[in-house]
């Protein structure tokens, strides 16, 4: 019962702070840059956020 729940947050911990920080660092980088890239970088993200 708690067997594929436990080994599953083990593994997921484990990996996850390695490659959560580089894969999560440039996904949200360019999705923010390629998306205001138009013409709205600074508005588009305090609009968004702020909200």
């Amino acid at each position: 019962m708690t067997g594929p729940a436990r080994p599953e947050e083990a593994q997921m911990t484990r990996p996850s702070p390695a490659p959560s920080i580089p894969m999560a660092s440039p996904a949200p980088m360019a999705r923010f840059r390629m998306a205001p890239a138009p013409g709205i970088t600074a508005p588009d993200v305090t609009t968004e956020a702020g909200r």
